[in-house]
């Protein structure tokens, strides 16, 4: 069943609760009162029983076909280090809803310095809390202003303030491609920095451990950054930019 086929069960319902509301409504004005409530009764619940099916089933296939609640439709990383102890992270994220009503994303992360980083959003409502889910990433929980109904759009930011006083962070930034995606964007500005060796643009499978280094990023003395763009990356891969220190 496709998403034509969803949105005319949709409208077929609505159109057969619309007829039965003006047929109630008659049968009210013509028939013995008691005997037509409870005709009309039966008939708005059964109607209600349609509409949930109908609800129900389109959820079940949505969630069947998307897994996820939304697809990524590009991504734009900034990590930015302030001194050797201390960076943020900013990304810009544009999303495609793929539920019928979408309020809330969950925001998948994954921190190695020891001291939780300080969440938020420009464009989102966020509480900052951080949780660790089963598969080991952390998540941060960011409301949306606006609903987005089935293929609705937005952007999505994602700002996060680091400790890393004791240095267990790995110098990296990565995303993870598990559908189509237009462009990945990758900047890390090391303003603690003067010079610095080539970055490297890695990959791994999703089913392996083994890294692919797709390519050398040179460091820009002038802006003291790394920049690279990643345009339809192929779908399985982690793909990271990793540097030294």
């Amino acid at each position: 069943m496709d998403t034509t086929k969803s949105e005319w069960l949709i409208k077929a319902c609505t159109v057969l609760g619309t007829i039965a509301s003006v047929v109630g409504v008659a049968v009210v004005f013509v028939a013995d009162t008691g005997k037509a409530a409870v005709a009309l009764l039966c008939v708005i619940l059964f109607l209600s029983a349609v509409s949930l099916h109908a609800i129900f089933f389109l959820r079940r296939f949505l969630r069947a076909k998307y897994p996820t609640d939304y697809l990524k439709l590009s991504s734009f990383i900034t990590f930015e280090a302030m001194d050797d102890n201390h960076s943020r992270y900013d990304e810009y994220r544009f999303i495609q809803s793929k539920r019928p009503i979408l309020t809330e994303v969950q925001w998948r992360f994954k921190w190695t310095g020891s001291k939780t980083p300080k969440i938020s959003s420009t464009l989102q409502n966020c509480n900052g809390k951080v949780s660790l889910n089963a598969n080991g990433f952390d998540i941060a929980r960011m409301q949306l202003k606006r609903p987005l109904r089935f293929n609705e759009s937005t952007m999505l930011h994602f700002h996060a303030d680091m400790d890393d006083v004791e240095r267990n962070a790995k110098p990296m930034v990565f995303q993870k491609v598990s559908e189509p995606i237009d462009v990945i964007n990758f900047k890390v500005v090391l303003r603690n920095k003067t010079s610095n060796p080539n970055a490297r643009l890695i990959r791994k499978s999703m089913v392996s451990s083994t890294d692919e280094v797709l390519e050398t990023v040179p460091f820009d003395t002038d802006t003291k950054s790394y920049q690279h763009t990643l345009p339809n990356p192929e779908v399985g891969y982690f793909y990271r930019l990793e540097w030294d220190e």
